[in-house]
């Protein structure tokens, strides 16, 4: 059959149905035919958007499991303690950042690879981890994004919000954001406090 009777015979039985079924109804099916393709291709975005999400979170977690989380000072013994508090560290920045990215989904942003420092001050008993992440979002969702972080999460700092827009008429800002996370130890009762 060639596609030109193809489309003659699919074009008359469409004309039979609606001859049958009347315009109204024929009308219906058509918005409930679409609604539902409309219903699909909604659900593979969002679910496409969250196997990202979930991509970008395993590379984070592997990311914060590779960095040094203890002080390794040769000269100084770690007491287990110290040992402890470290590990304690460890998953409050893990959950922190999955938190992170749970929130920059929800303001519809899409986080890339940020860049994670660990620093301890040798002349005290704090120590602080930096986040920084470069982000292109319209404003809003930026700022939503950041208002969200720091409310949710009070032990966190903001020290960077560097906002810089292309042109006049571009929808989306390049954001870059620096979080900031402070770890103190309490040195005779040697109990980490984030």
């Amino acid at each position: 059959m060639t596609p030109l009777k193809s489309n003659s015979r699919l074009l008359l039985q469409l004309q039979l149905f609606v001859y049958r079924q009347g315009k109204l109804s024929t009308i219906i099916y058509l918005l409930v035919g679409l609604m539902l393709v409309g219903s699909v291709l909604e659900f593979s975005r969002s679910y496409w958007q969250l196997k990202k999400l979930q991509e970008e979170v395993v590379v984070t977690e592997k990311k914060v499991h590779q960095l040094k989380l203890i002080d390794s000072n040769p000269t100084q013994q770690q007491s287990p303690t110290d040992f402890l508090n470290a590990m304690q560290k460890d998953k409050l920045v893990e959950s922190d950042l999955n938190r992170i990215f749970e929130i920059a989904f929800k303001n519809d942003i899409d986080l890339p690879q940020g860049d994670y420092q660990w620093t301890v001050d040798p002349h005290s008993s704090y120590s602080k981890f930096q986040i920084t992440y470069p982000v292109v979002a319209p404003y809003s969702s930026v700022e939503k994004f950041v208002t969200q972080v720091l409310l949710e999460m009070p032990w966190m700092s903001l020290n960077t919000f560097d906002i810089k827009r292309n042109a006049i008429g571009d929808a989306e800002v390049n954001a870059d954001l620096v979080f900031t996370m402070y770890f103190g130890t309490r040195v005779n009762a040697g109990v980490g406090t984030p």
